[in-house]
């Protein structure tokens, strides 16, 4: 009671204002593109059904590049994720898959007008959580809650010099809880252009992140079964072209397989989901690539391929 009825007494005193949370951000941004840093960061993951916890070293060089290594567990151990400014590279060792998408530098330089306007049009509310200590570091706290969604929060914490973001908790409307924070964090490092120029590795295929997450085949195997029966597997495929990654895209919630073909220059994909379900939409058919939709029992099957519709019709009919 002494600590709360301190803190009213040092509130009304002239000339004390609380610190302006929107201001805080604003700033943090701003600092941050400035700022190169390396350190190292975890992250858990807490769902109903199970808890993830990751380990990696974040580097980032100013104004707009960042690279993450994952440590922790051995399974990722290998995986990067990396952005340069214009692209994002995520490297899936264990699966040989590249995700790439745009750079998320530009989503970024936009936060802040997109979220003005939402606390103006009443969206959003921003709260002030005070002063905390993290990694070694003082570090502002600012609470973003979704005034439609009040159960979906973001909390987050930043370093008050340099404006990084040293502590991120997101709490989503169905319980699932993700927290991130530095353990160590070190300023003004000397960090080589080479960390953040983006080299495929042998053997890998790049995919566009709008192919879904990319998932190992016995996991694809494992959806489909539990859902429709089984994954349905052409017999026939062109020469050259082999199977090189599956997918799990989540349409309307409704989980879509995307099973990917290559000749090391041209893909074919293969959507597979429940009959009456949403399907993708790849896009109108042109020059580019052509289209086919069949049904197999429970399931609707969507080939898309830069080849000629006779061809998409002969692995079609391969599809038991």
């Amino acid at each position: 009671m002494l600590i709360v009825g301190l803190a009213a007494v040092w509130s009304s005193v002239p000339g004390y204002a609380e610190p302006d949370p929107v201001q805080i951000l604003k700033s943090g941004v701003l600092k941050e593109s400035k700022t190169n840093y390396q350190g190292q960061q975890e992250t858990t993951v807490t769902s109903a059904l199970n808890q993830q916890h990751t380990v990696q070293l974040v580097k980032r060089k100013s104004p707009n590049k960042q690279r993450v290594d994952y440590l922790l567990p051995p399974r990722l151990r290998g995986d990067i994720t990396l952005d340069d400014g214009t692209t994002t590279w995520h490297f899936f060792h264990a699966l040989a898959v590249v995700e790439k998408s745009e750079s998320g530098a530009k989503a970024a330089r936009q936060l802040m007008t997109q979220l003005r306007n939402a606390v103006k049009r009443g969206n959003t509310t921003l709260e002030y959580l005070g002063e905390e200590t993290i990694a070694g570091r003082k570090a502002q706290g600012v609470r973003i809650t979704n005034a439609r969604t009040p159960n979906r929060v973001r909390e987050v914490w930043l370093d008050q010099e340099f404006g990084v973001v040293l502590r991120v908790r997101d709490v989503a409307p169905g319980g699932r809880i993700s927290e991130s924070f530095f353990t160590r964090i070190e300023y003004d490092v000397a960090l080589p252009d080479s960390d953040f120029v983006w080299v495929t590795p042998p053997g890998t295929s790049v995919a566009a992140k709008s192919d879904g997450p990319p998932i190992a085949l016995p996991r694809a195997h494992q959806i489909a079964k539990r859902i429709w029966g089984g994954l349905l597997l052409p017999k026939y495929v062109p020469a050259r072209f082999e199977l090189r990654s599956a997918h799990e895209l989540r349409i309307m919630g409704e989980p879509v397989i995307h099973l990917r073909f290559t000749d090391g220059e041209r893909f074919v994909s293969i959507f597979q989901g429940l009959v009456g379900g949403p399907q993708p939409e790849p896009g109108p058919a042109g020059r580019k690539y052509n289209l086919l939709s069949v049904r197999r029992g429970r399931v609707n099957v969507l080939i898309v391929g830069p080849l000629p519709v006779p061809e998409l019709q002969k692995i079609a009919d391969s599809i038991p």
